[in-house]
């Protein structure tokens, strides 16, 4: 099968679903041929503005942007004779082009790595689409309603970044290290925390800080390449997953309901696939997954509370980080790929099953 796989506009985060996608289906004969968005968006919002200036016009809006960026998938997909499109996040994907790449008669498939939080666009996209996948099994059932040929996409981790070898890159040490955004409710968290005498590093977006925040002295960088972020995590005594909650971000995003979601997310498998000690909010996946591994907390309280113990018992935090190590083997991308395929031939098999 040739694949045209669609690159999100972020370089980082949902970038390395791509990266691994990317491998594991080439791992498995497929031929793959990459189209990146974010570069292309960045030059695209350069000339637009500049031929916008040119004729005293107003900015080109985002939507003709992401419009005229978008729309070049179709002249890379014709001009390969591609069999299918593969769009992975979708979130910077104009939704016109999926109506075009309709009428060139080629199937699109979609990877939405953003749920719950942004399901309604996701939604629409899905509802045209040959194929989809979600990472959040609890919105699978609404996917299913607008396109049957859904399926469930769980993260994963790739072997060759996310391993227990010594890292090649030199980052700070801290007690406690976590890389992400930091959303409103993570701030609200962590600001209940007490840290005194421990060194917290955070990385990452963290703009909602106050300037008064306790938190703004720990913000060490802005986003940081994946293998600075696994550095960072293994050059730390430990670390921790606070799931996201918020629609959107800002100060005043909507926050989706407790419980909305139960499904884990890359950082769970990238932490503990990379010999890192970490606990966790809780999601009805961990138990699945870690079978009782992985410590779960549930209010700031408790959270710090947990993260003292656990500092200070240096031999139950290693034996511990190998269990969570053990626990995710299998969950590698080069798997994840070979189920897509098998639900792309299912897809296919089902739908021609439809038209005879």
């Amino acid at each position: 099968m040739k694949i045209l796989l669609v690159h999100p506009a972020a370089n980082y985060a949902t970038a390395e679903v791509h990266d691994g996608l990317a491998k594991g289906l080439e791992m498995h004969g497929q031929e793959v041929i990459r189209f990146s968005l974010d570069g292309r968006m960045n030059v695209m919002a350069q000339y637009l503005h500049f031929l916008h200036a040119i004729k005293e016009a107003a900015p080109p809006s985002k939507e003709e942007i992401l419009y005229q960026t978008s729309v070049q998938i179709l002249e890379r997909a014709l001009r390969f004779n591609v069999d299918l499109v593969l769009v992975v996040a979708g979130m910077s994907f104009h939704p016109d082009v999926v109506e075009l790449l309709h009428r060139a008669h080629l199937p699109i498939a979609i990877l939405c790595t953003e749920s719950p939080y942004d399901d309604a666009p996701q939604l629409k996209m899905a509802r045209n689409a040959y194929a989809c996948w979600t990472n959040e099994r609890n919105s699978l059932p609404a996917f299913k309603e607008v396109q049957p040929y859904t399926f469930y996409w769980q993260h994963a981790f790739d072997p060759e970044r996310h391993n227990t070898k010594p890292p090649t890159i030199e980052m700070p040490r801290h007690d406690v290290v976590f890389v992400g955004t930091g959303f409103r409710e993570r701030v609200e968290f962590l600001e209940q925390v007490d840290w005194t005498g421990i060194d917290l590093g955070l990385y990452g977006v963290w703009e909602l800080l106050d300037d008064d925040s306790p938190l703004r002295q720990c913000v060490q960088s802005d986003a940081i390449p994946n293998e600075w972020a696994i550095a960072a995590y293994k050059a730390a005594k430990m670390s921790f997953s606070l799931h996201r909650r918020s629609v959107g971000y800002g100060p005043d995003a909507l926050l989706i309901d407790e419980g909305a979601a139960s499904s884990l997310g890359p950082r769970d498998y990238e932490l503990a696939a990379s010999g890192v000690f970490f606990i966790s909010d809780d999601r009805a996946e961990a138990e699945e997954v870690f079978g009782g591994a992985l410590p779960i907390f549930r209010d700031p309280t408790e959270f710090g509370d947990m993260m003292r113990w656990w500092l200070g018992h240096d031999k139950e935090r290693e034996e511990r980080a190998r269990k969570l190590c053990e626990a995710v083997q299998g969950n590698t991308f080069e798997n994840r790929a070979r189920d897509l395929i098998d639900n792309l031939i299912f897809v296919d098999e089902s739908r021609r099953h439809e038209n005879e």
